[in-house]
């Protein structure tokens, strides 16, 4: 968690929240690093391919999972494609077992992940 908040600290331009239970479940460390990168890639490429002012990322436990989602208020208008960043990110997901999403969306970018709390494959 403090880690999330560094890197949010780091990216400069945008003001990032990080919104996240005070404690979580302890994470397998593959999951843990996930879910760090994930977040992570995301961020950068708000930075990188949006003209967001504002992102966050929002973090739950539920059902033996952990529900990751990064937003922006970027516009949308320009067209998006997945690149090395998006794909990086969902291949990380889906390597221990879990899934990600992402997107424009009226409101700006989105990327959804749902990781296992108990390390896959």
């Amino acid at each position: 968690m403090g880690a999330l908040r560094e890197e949010g600290d780091r990216l400069g331009p945008i003001k990032v929240i990080v919104d996240a239970p005070e404690s979580l479940p302890t994470l397998p460390s593959s999951v843990e690093v996930a879910a760090y990168r994930i977040a992570a890639e995301a961020l950068t490429n708000v930075i990188r391919h949006s003209d967001a002012k504002v992102a966050s990322v929002r973090l739950t436990t539920e059902n033996g999972t952990l529900k990751m989602i990064i937003t922006d208020d970027g516009s949308s208008s320009a067209a998006w494609s997945p690149g090395v960043g998006l794909t990086s990110i969902q291949l990380r997901a889906s390597e221990v077992g879990g899934a990600c999403d992402a997107g424009p969306t009226a409101a700006g970018g989105r990327v959804a992940a749902v990781l296992p709390l108990r390390a896959g494959r």
